[in-house]
């Protein structure tokens, strides 16, 4: 089951889905030619549509969905508005969708999260020549309902790399998640470990892997897009993401002396209108940032328009940093803009990088040599062929040859590893952290999901309980997802050769009927029902769970104070024992079926939350898995 675009020429061949929605076939001619319309296909077959128009100022309107009466109440009609609600975020701010006073259809629109604006009496009297039913009973009023669609648009943000293996390797995922998140660009930057070197002063290349690498990695990306975009429309114009990769601060570590073309169109896009969050990737150092950042200062400072500007570019962006891999956000960005939030993850990352091997084998499965064999294999494309893993035979130009990862060399020096063991993606967190699979940590990043979980103050000193190791830790918030990241993954690379859209698989859609902000009061007992729909048809399994450590109830136990666990000066973990005779705030199965009965404990307090997810998987291949997460706050 997919969407697809109707042509212009051939709209009218869904007349008799189309006049289910508008029983008045000179009134459906008015808004068809205007619209782009969207059909629900599955093996050939058309089971929903929906018309959607720009109806200026920001709004856009689904003048007419109908779902095929043989597919009713089955979900598609909510996949419809879903995509809708994806498809449209970022070009129109607002959502409009008008019905009649129906006791189906209201429910329905409110239930994908629009409300009602506005109504026309006798509407339906004054317009159609005949009188309109549906439920058994005559509509006659128009209702109008909206919903804003920011909520919907995708994260925007611009990766910023040095060009180790594991930044390539990042780069080929991230390029299989940009229809998750609008890439505003890429640009390559120095760090500590890699530099390109400056004759002008004397300073030598060190581990420097080019300046082409990304372009390559488009290319790949290039070669996949047609197929890719069968899977979702949203991925970008491979030409796009090369007008936007730009060079920036890389002769040497930290240096922000010079402007350079990635420091301007970074500088650009700080200052540029579109109100968005803009998430600063920094898979290497920040000098790039620091010097765009600079240079506004420079311009602005003094001026009257100075704290208007300042406050506008804290108030835009997040910088988001994987280590801190030269001194320029310490020595600048720190203390000239210290009101920019920061989100630094200084240790979780090793745990998707080059320290996951000291993990248990249960959450290893999915790196391991066995599992890359099958699913990162050079047959799944030209994204899959570049994807560097141990003893894959690739070489990589300017790189150490201790650091070829590749060669047999390193297996021999390294028999703790296997050929094709997964190397690493230390920076992979950075973009993961902007995947919405319905975990909301876009909304409060103490939420916790595929990039981690953060404090309130935007660091990696929180953790969760590892059943295997039977302790708290920070690396934990993210490796507890490693199953459902690599099965995500391994489904993105087989999209790139599936030019169909039932060669492959694609995750469920999930919701809670009952919303997902309740209130509670102590004791209350509340029933939640998760509902789903597979693209594919799949069986789905459900599963609920209270994220407890998320949660703010005071009943369990949360560890302060984490231990540091260091190598080489290295912070690699934070981890914390609770003592003898607490409960720790551990995640809990609550249950195994689409419905569910939580009792809110008898001595929550006002103000506390619980963290309720249903996690629903598929039975496809791989097996993919989205979630919804529930906040109960306690009244």
């Amino acid at each position: 089951m997919h969407v697809a675009r109707v042509p212009e020429d051939e709209k009218r061949q869904y007349r008799e889905l189309l006049l289910l929605a508008d029983e008045q076939w000179d009134l459906v001619e008015r808004y068809l030619d205007r619209g782009e319309m969207w059909v629900l296909v599955e093996d050939g077959a058309t089971l929903a549509e929906c018309v959607v128009t720009d109806e200026g100022e920001g709004v856009c309107e689904v003048k007419n969905l109908a779902v095929d009466p043989s597919c009713q109440r089955h979900g598609l009609g909510r996949t419809l508005v879903s995509h809708v609600q994806r498809t449209y975020a970022g070009r129109f701010a607002r959502l409009r969708i008008c019905t009649g006073d129906s006791p189906l259809t209201v429910p329905f629109y409110e239930s994908c999260g629009l409300q009602i604006v506005r109504r026309d009496p006798g509407y339906f009297l004054r317009t159609y020549d005949h009188p309109i039913f549906e439920a058994g009973r005559q509509l006659t009023d128009l209702v109008e309902l909206e919903c804003s669609l920011w909520p919907y648009a995708r994260p925007r943000t611009v990766i910023t790399t040095d060009g180790e293996v594991d930044d390539q390797n990042s780069l080929i995922r991230a390029l299989l998640y940009a229809n998750d998140m609008d890439i505003a660009g890429i640009v390559l930057t120095s760090s500590v470990y890699h530099y390109a070197g400056d004759p002008a002063r004397g300073i030598e290349p060190f581990r420097w892997t080019g300046d082409t690498w990304p372009y390559e990695m488009i290319d790949r990306y290039a070669a996949c897009h047609g197929c890719l975009f069968v899977h979702d429309p949203r991925y970008p114009d491979p030409d796009y993401l090369r007008e936007h990769t730009k060079i920036g601060n890389v002769g040497s570590v930290g240096n922000m002396t010079e402007e350079t073309e990635g420091s301007r169109f970074l500088e650009e896009l700080f200052l540029d209108d579109d109100p968005r969050t803009l998430y600063v990737q920094t898979w290497g150092g920040t000098n790039t940032t620091a010097r765009a950042l600079r240079s506004i200062e420079e311009r602005y400072a003094g001026m009257p328009e100075w704290q208007d500007v300042y406050q506008r570019i804290c108030d835009k962006l997040v910088i988001y940093l994987i280590l801190d891999q030269d001194e320029s956000y310490a020595s600048y960005i720190a203390t000239r803009w210290p009101d920019i939030t920061v989100l630094n993850d200084t240790s979780n990352f090793w745990h998707f990088a080059y320290a996951w091997k000291l993990h248990p084998d249960e959450l290893n499965r999915t790196l391991h040599a066995d599992w890359q064999r099958k699913y990162v294999a050079p047959a799944a494309g030209p994204l899959a062929e570049a994807y560097a893993l141990v003893g894959d035979g690739k070489w990589l130009e300017g790189e150490l040859p201790e650091e070829q990862r590749g060669g047999d060399a390193y297996l021999e020096a390294h028999p703790e590893c296997e050929r094709y063991d997964f190397i690493s993606e230390g920076d992979s967190p950075s973009f993961l952290h902007l995947v919405d699979r319905g975990l909301r940590q876009l909304e409060n990043p103490t939420y916790g999901a595929w990039g981690g979980r953060f404090s309130a103050g935007g660091r990696n000193t929180v953790a969760d309980w590892d059943p295997w190791s039977a302790r708290f830790e920070a690396s934990y918030t993210l490796t507890r997802w490693f199953d459902d990241i690599q099965n995500d993954f391994a489904a993105r690379l087989a999209w790139c050769k599936a030019a169909r859209y039932e060669d492959a698989n694609h995750a469920p859609l999930v919701w809670v009927r009952e919303g997902q902000d309740l209130t509670a009061a102590p004791g209350e007992q509340l029933t939640l029902t998760a509902a789903a729909t597979d693209p594919d048809g799949d069986a789905l399994m459900y599963l609920w769970w209270r994220y407890a450590e998320a949660d703010t109830y005071a009943g369990t136990w949360r560890p302060g104070e984490l231990e540091d666990v260091t190598a080489e000066g290295l912070v690699l973990d934070r981890v914390a024992t609770p003592p003898a005779g607490v409960q720790p705030a551990t995640t809990c199965v609550l249950s195994r079926d689409p419905q569910l009965t939580f009792d809110v404990p008898a001595d929550a307090r006002p103000g506390e939350t619980f963290h309720l997810v249903v996690q629903v998987t598929d039975a496809g291949e791989p097996p993919l898995t989205t979630y919804a997460r529930v906040i109960v706050t306690v009244a």
